[in-house]
This record gives structure tokens, C-alpha cells and sequence, in this order.
């Protein structure tokens, strides 16, 4: 239940419009309907930057691997870039997909990548730095970096401290 605010000034509406958005109400009630699937793309279709937010869209691969989640694991809730997590030194590490099981408290972050070559660097220098110090600082959080092999499969491999 979001909190309302009556009195709120205009500078605390500017920072943050989220709160007092049509929009905003509109997903929230998609979502405990069930409907996490249209709740998702009303959220990647809202028009404009918001303030101070990030707006990164998802890519297809990461569209796909978080309609695979949602079939496999319907009851489970599923974040696509929402938390942000300190690492180290003023780091911040944003995993691709986090999905919290509610019931079991579980949480598992995923970094998703596209096909992933022989050839080719799957990810880059800082990207790689970043997964591989997350498990040391957020131990009860599972890691996992996910790709699509040649022949289409999603391969995972989890990431330990």
C-alpha cells in the first residue's frame, strides 16, 4: 500500500512524480491482479525521462530470459534492473533481473547476456569485476550469470565467493 501525501510541497512532487502518477497506480494494480506480464510492459512503455530515475530498457535477450522466468516461476516477483547494490569504493552494481521468491525468501540476481562466442568477450572488464565482487558482499544473495549458447539454449552459471 503506498502512503498518500496530502501536503507534500512542489519540490518533493518534482523529485518524485512515481508517487503521484496515474501511471504508477495503474501498474500497481496490475500487478496484485496477477498480471505481471502487463505490468512489465506498462512500465517500459511510460513516456518520457523520469527525474532522477534510470530508464534503461530491457534488451531481447533480457526480454526473453524474463518471459522464460515468468513462465517457470509464476508465483515468484520479478525485478528487471530495480535494486542497486554497493560494492565497493563508490561502485554500484545493477544485476539485469532479480527475481524474490516471497514465501521461501529467497533471492536470485541474474547478469544476462546475449549468444555468447567462442571468439568473442561475453561481457566487459567492468561488468566482469563488478559479478565477481558481488557474492562477497551480499552473501545470502545467489548470483548467476546467464547466456544463450549457439544453438539457442539458456546456459547458467553461478557465481560463488
Amino acid at each position: 500500500m503506498k502512503p498518500e501525501f496530502r501536503n507534500a510541497s512542489d519540490s518533493f512532487r518534482r523529485i518524485n512524480p512515481h508517487l503521484f502518477t496515474q501511471v504508477t497506480h495503474d501498474i500497481e494494480a496490475l500487478a496484485a491482479a496477477g498480471d505481471k506480464s502487463a505490468a512489465f510492459k506498462k512500465l517500459c512503455s511510460q513516456p518520457g525521462k523520469p527525474l532522477r530515475q534510470r530508464t534503461k530498457q530491457p534488451s531481447r535477450a533480457e526480454l526473453e530470459f524474463i518471459a522464460l522466468l515468468e513462465a517457470r516461476f509464476p508465483e515468484n516477483m520479478i525485478l528487471h534492473e530495480k535494486i542497486a547494490f554497493r560494492l565497493a569504493n563508490g561502485v554500484t552494481y545493477w544485476p539485469d533481473v532479480i527475481v524474490v521468491h516471497p514465501r521461501l525468501s529467497f533471492v536470485k540476481a541474474y547478469e544476462v547476456k546475449g549468444k555468447r562466442r567462442k571468439d568473442s568477450a561475453w561481457a566487459r572488464d567492468d561488468s566482469r569485476v563488478k559479478l565477481k565482487m558481488a557474492p562477497t558482499a551480499y552473501p545470502w544473495i545467489q548470483w548467476a550469470l546467464v547466456w544463450k549458447d549457439e544453438a539457442g539454449n539458456w546456459q547458467e552459471q553461478v557465481i560463488t565467493a
